[in-house]
């Protein structure tokens, strides 16, 4: 019963994510010419991996390839491994071709998808992998927030990762972002780091989308949680009363024993506290809890745990119980600790000594 209230918690962690609802990954990857400069979208494409065990099964995946344009990329349903494997090697497959970065553009289809998947109740986390400005191919002037941003669309509040693999980050369009959602965080990658996981900062994304879900869960579960702590504190609470009740006779401490007429005996010790249950038995035969073949006496000699005045004792049961020849003995009737009593050819001394 203790094992099952230990793992109670880790039941309940699972209970609660499998209620949690699918994502729908719409990963941003800049493709522009300007990927190529220090083997950006190549360490972005090996540290991808990290960035989709974040997606669990059922969830959607969805890579959009940027430059001047934004291409029509490829969705992928997370079901196994397998499906995770082929959003990477999607990635991997993608070419940094693109003459120029349109970032207006890249917004307004962001916002457009955003805002169908939050009109439709879905749970939305974006990241958008870039390390260039807005420079469109064909000159017009910088876009503005008024010229991206849907009134219409003010109730969206997708998660939104803006990892920046640049040196300097952009601040218009983290500003932009930052109108289309309050959920959206900056992260800096380190371009000269070896580490791929780290120079593209996909290790931090990854971990803190794992910590959104969560938060995500709890906000929407509260209550229920609430309650099933309360539940699984009742019954810990219960379960420690029965246990306690069951194993109230259990017997604690250790028997020392030796053969008597040993001038000087090398004692053995019995643990009591490592028996099941309150009752022993000690005996010749096979089957009893502490076997001694030379005992003397073919009886078997049986033993529960007790208390008496606070103080935990031993008591013989049953009729072999008369043949017990006690060398000391503070109170009648059973065995405390300190006492030492005679079975055959054996002597046994009941040791406990009390946890400081």
């Amino acid at each position: 019963m203790v094992r099952i209230v230990n793992k109670l918690p880790a039941i309940l962690v699972v209970l609660l994510l499998s209620c949690s609802q699918a994502t729908e990954y719409i990963y941003l990857v800049d493709t522009s010419g300007s990927m190529i400069k220090g083997q950006t979208l190549k360490k972005v494409q090996e540290s991808v991996p990290e960035l989709v065990q974040s997606a669990r099964e059922d969830d959607q995946v969805r890579v959009l390839p940027f430059d001047d344009r934004v291409h029509p990329g490829k969705s992928f349903a997370i079901q196994t491994d397998a499906d995770r494997q082929a959003v990477v090697e999607y990635v991997r497959s993608l070419k940094p071709s693109g003459q120029s970065t349109d970032m207006a553009t890249m917004l307004r289809t962001l916002q457009t998808e955003t805002s169908r998947l939050t009109a439709e109740g879905k749970r939305v986390v974006v990241v958008l992998l870039t390390d260039g400005r807005d420079d469109p191919a064909q000159r017009r002037k910088k876009f503005e927030i008024s010229q991206i941003r849907d009134e219409e669309a003010t109730g969206n509040n997708p998660y939104i990762y803006y990892v920046n693999l640049a040196r300097l980050q952009d601040p218009a369009l983290e500003a932009t972002l930052k109108d289309m959602s309050s959920r959206v965080k900056t992260v800096a990658g380190d371009p000269g780091s070896t580490d791929p996981g780290a120079s593209t900062g996909l290790t931090e994304v990854s971990a803190d989308i794992g910590r959104s879900r969560i938060m995500d869960l709890l906000e929407s579960y509260g209550l229920y949680l609430l309650l099933a702590l309360v539940v699984l504190l009742f019954l810990g609470g219960l379960f420690w009363l029965i246990h306690k009740w069951l194993y109230r006779h259990k017997p604690v401490g250790e028997l020392k024993y030796y053969e008597d007429g040993v001038n000087f005996p090398n004692k053995l010790a019995f643990h009591l506290d490592r028996q099941q249950g309150g009752k022993f038995k000690i005996g010749q035969r096979m089957g009893n809890n502490l076997r001694i073949k030379q005992l003397g006496l073919p009886q078997e000699f049986s033993f529960k745990g007790g208390r008496s005045q606070g103080e935990p004792v031993l008591k013989p049961r049953g009729k072999p119980a008369s043949l017990i020849e006690y060398k000391v003995q503070k109170k009648k009737g059973m065995i405390s600790p300190g006492d030492k009593f005679k079975i055959g050819n054996y002597i046994f001394e009941y040791v406990y000594e009390k946890a400081k």
